[in-house]
């Protein structure tokens, strides 16, 4: 099997990171959202997640196939210190450590 490359997200990222998520939402309890995001609500999210957050993906033959995102918990200033993770893989690549592989890279 071809190797995982994790890496940071770019925007042309954004369809595919889009695709999983969107799937988790319609099929899962993974995620509080309720209705799937639109293309314009992710890219902006991506835009939002600045230094020392980050979001993430992993590929595998150039193509997407999880990602993973630490991002800011709460606005107020007592959580300034504090993140929350987010890990999602693609369900055709579920039990192959790719979670694993991109909750230690974002540790």
């Amino acid at each position: 099997m071809d190797p995982v490359i994790v890496r940071l997200a770019e925007e042309y990222d954004v369809p595919a990171i889009l695709e999983i998520y969107n799937e988790r939402i319609m099929n899962s309890t993974a995620t509080f959202d309720i209705e799937p995001q639109t293309l314009a609500e992710k890219l902006a999210w991506l835009r939002d997640t600045q230094q020392p957050h980050a979001v993430l993906v992993a590929e595998r033959n150039a193509e997407v196939i999880g990602w993973a995102c630490l991002r800011p918990f709460r606005q107020k200033a007592a959580y300034r210190h504090t993140a929350e993770n987010s890990v999602y893989v693609r369900l055709d690549n579920w039990r192959g450590g790719v979670g694993r592989i991109l909750m230690e890279r974002l540790m």
